[in-house]
């Protein structure tokens, strides 16, 4: 679990991410790294990727008051240097979906892309069709799960509520909701967005990569995730 020191000092340096990033001045170098990204719950639809449709809306909190969340974090991430998460266990958590479902993330034998996105981004918002656009043309690898975290919620920041913005965009899965203070987010590291972390089927972490994706680069994370 996490140590207390640590988790304030994460939460606040993902404040201090939150701030910048919404002041317009493309901090979280958003430009050439990007910024962080999701998706869906944590199986594909039955009939492949392709065929799934949008989840229908619940009534629900657009942001958890907690969230559940299992085992060591992972050390906040940078992409200037080798990253010390690679091969160390990913934390479980547990959350409800915007369409109602529950949502568990844990180690089940199954390899999995979790994605961070945030409603108010606007990396995060030019993401969200390209991955859409992805799923609606290609199949998930057999043993591959996609998992979508909306996090770093700011109700003033504009393109409210987030639920309403994956419907927008016909997100084919249920989308996981982060907690108020991102528990999620920061027990994966986030410090940019969109954000993707790769988790075997063994449960160790095999990549983190934040920024936008292209189709191509975002079939090489689940090609990583499916090896």
């Amino acid at each position: 679990m996490f140590a207390p020191r640590r988790w304030s000092a994460m939460l606040f340096c993902l404040a201090l991410l939150t701030s910048a990033c919404g002041s317009g001045s493309a901090s979280v170098e958003v430009g050439s790294e990007g910024d962080d990204g999701g998706a869906a719950q944590t199986s594909a639809p039955a009939d492949g990727a392709g065929e799934g449709t949008a989840p229908a809306r619940s009534n629900g909190p657009e942001a958890m008051d907690s969230v559940g969340i299992t085992g060591d974090g992972l050390s906040a991430f940078n992409a200037d240097q080798a990253d010390p998460a690679l091969g160390t266990v990913a934390p479980g958590f547990t959350t409800s979906a915007y369409d109602g479902s529950d949502v568990a993330v844990g180690t089940d034998g199954r390899a999995k892309v979790i994605g961070f996105l945030v409603h108010w981004c606007p990396h995060c918002q030019a993401e969200v069709p390209v991955l859409v656009d992805y799923f609606a043309n290609n199949d998930l690898p057999d043993n591959v799960d996609v998992v979508a975290v909306s996090t770093g919620f700011d109700e003033d920041r504009g393109n409210w509520p987030p639920s309403a913005w994956f419907d927008r965009e016909n997100w084919p899965f249920p989308v996981a909701i982060d907690s108020a203070a991102s528990e999620i987010a920061v027990a994966y590291g986030m410090t940019s967005f969109p954000y993707f972390v790769v988790v075997g089927a063994d449960g160790t972490v095999l990549e983190r990569v934040a920024g936008g994706q292209t189709p191509e680069s975002f079939a090489a994370l689940l090609a990583t995730a499916a090896s």
